[in-house]
């Protein structure tokens, strides 16, 4: 396992002096940098080769208070204009946090109020993405989005973690070769406009996508299909810059197999590039089922994977995979080129996979479930790792939830399940799972980092999101001149 405690510890403290740093602060210059920027730079002339300062870091408070909930999955959208697509079926959202909470529809603009001190917040019949914001400037809100679609040949279970909105995001996911649809779902909780970079990069390379007005209304939400762009393409990664306002991005994926439904999934974003990587959540399920399936024509995605990119320059991956059984590979990376390994000799459990580099890559795994009768998949990302207390909240519709937790071998967590604490202990491959019913409330602590996800499977569904925290990634540089 690769973990870097003292890089965490101080990027938490870093977060919580920005936090009480910069909060107070944060309208007043981003509102200067926005709107004064260009009356400045017409009414000032400023000398040639004027020295610049360093940059200052702010954290917007959308980044720190809000969460946004994907809703529904959304078919249709559109590039060239400006189209939040077509809800299929409504989700569940669950949230908790320290307070009391606003609960934003993005499609409509309406807000409720909501307490969590007693516990979880519910909410159904989503089909809007919901922008969740706490009114603790303190709280790091917990917040999961659930799906149970079945309708207009889209059928899966949809687990999603609500994301903080984010100028980055990387997520590894979805496919463009026959019968399978992705597209990129953006949702801006802010008061401002937020211009938006999408790249996307597939097995052959980066594609080049025009870029040209990619905006996000405020309070907006924006569905951009990538068949516009790829066809064909079986590997994909998106990431999603944007300036202005951050936005919270998701990868949409639905499959039709043989004019049936073949699995849907709504990913939001892993951890960003680095050197070392690690996936949690991995649930293996009927793995030679699933070998045997995959070698059915139009089922040959149906396959347990493991998905990199090396971001900036080719490299080997090392790739260790750990769990049910141990298993060690190298994969040769081109720089900008995505590339998938099959694992297809893994038995039945859970596993996780950790990724090192000598430059920095993105990684996610598919697993699959259901055979050729009722097919499912899911998308789990890589996750960052969290050395503070991190709470998650189950949707109600969920069954066979399962909080999975990644650490040194011998890590004792304190896991408090609706009130009621208990150790649990990291085993000899680096995890450990705690059982969790529709509804619960878990907080997890430990003294030393850790990597979070919550995973469901059930005979026919299957789906899992890695648990990520607020990220200073989302910082804005104002620069003094």
């Amino acid at each position: 396992m690769t973990t870097e405690p003292e890089s965490a510890q101080r990027a938490g403290r870093a977060s919580r002096v920005l936090r009480s740093a910069a909060r107070w602060a944060v309208t007043v210059v981003v509102v200067a940098a926005l709107f004064g920027g260009a009356w400045m730079a017409r009414s000032v002339s400023l000398p040639t080769g004027a020295a610049v300062a360093d940059p200052l870091e702010v954290v917007p408070q959308a980044v720190e208070n809000t969460r946004v909930c994907p809703g529904s999955l959304r078919t249709g959208g559109s590039f060239s204009a400006i189209d939040a697509g077509q809800a299929v079926g409504a989700a569940q959202a669950a949230a908790a946090a320290t307070g009391g909470l606003t609960l934003t529809d993005l499609g409509s603009g309406s807000s409720s109020t909501a307490s969590a001190e007693q516990g979880v917040v519910q909410r159904s019949g989503i089909a809007a993405p919901l922008a969740i914001t706490s009114s603790t400037s303190e709280a790091d809100i917990a917040a999961l989005s659930w799906q149970s679609a079945d309708a207009d040949q889209v059928r899966g279970g949809i687990l999603t973690q609500c994301a903080s909105p984010t100028f980055d995001s990387w997520i590894a996911a979805g496919s463009q070769t026959v019968g399978r649809t992705t597209s990129v779902l953006l949702a801006n909780p802010s008061d401002l406009e937020s211009v938006v970079t999408l790249s996307v990069y597939t097995a052959q390379g980066q594609l080049i996508i025009d870029r040209d007005s990619l905006t996000v209304a405020a309070g907006g939400v924006r569905v951009l299909p990538l068949s516009a762009y790829s066809n064909g393409d079986e590997q994909l990664v998106v990431r999603v810059q944007a300036s202005r306002a951050p936005v919270a991005a998701f990868v949409q994926q639905s499959t039709v197999r043989v004019l049936e439904a073949g699995g849907a999934d709504v990913q939001a974003a892993g951890a960003a590039p680095a050197r070392t990587q690690t996936v949690v959540g991995v649930h293996i399920v009927d793995s030679v089922g699933q070998t045997e399936t995959s070698q059915t024509a139009g089922f040959e995605d149906a396959q347990n994977t493991l998905r990199l990119l090396a971001t900036e320059a080719n490299t080997t991956a090392h790739v260790r995979i750990t769990g049910a059984t141990t298993k060690e590979f190298d994969v040769v990376l081109t720089g900008g080129a995505v590339s998938d390994s099959a694992l297809t000799d893994l038995p039945d459990g859970d596993y996780r996979i950790d990724v090192t580099a000598d430059a920095p890559v993105v990684a996610a795994a598919r697993t699959v479930v259901g055979g050729s009768s009722t097919p499912d998949f899911t998308w789990v990302q890589s996750a960052n790792a969290i050395a503070e207390p991190m709470t998650v909240a189950v949707p109600d519709g969920v069954a066979d939830a399962r909080l999975v937790v990644a650490g040194q071998s011998g890590q004792q967590v304190e896991v408090e399940v609706d009130g009621a604490t208990r150790t649990v202990e990291i085993d000899d491959t680096g995890l450990a799972s705690v059982e969790l019913s529709a509804g619960a409330r878990a907080t997890v602590s430990s003294d030393e980092p850790l990597y979070l996800a919550i995973s469901s499977t059930t005979g026919s569904t299957t789906s899992a999101t890695a648990l990520q925290s607020a990220s200073l990634s989302s910082t804005v540089h104002i620069v003094a001149r």
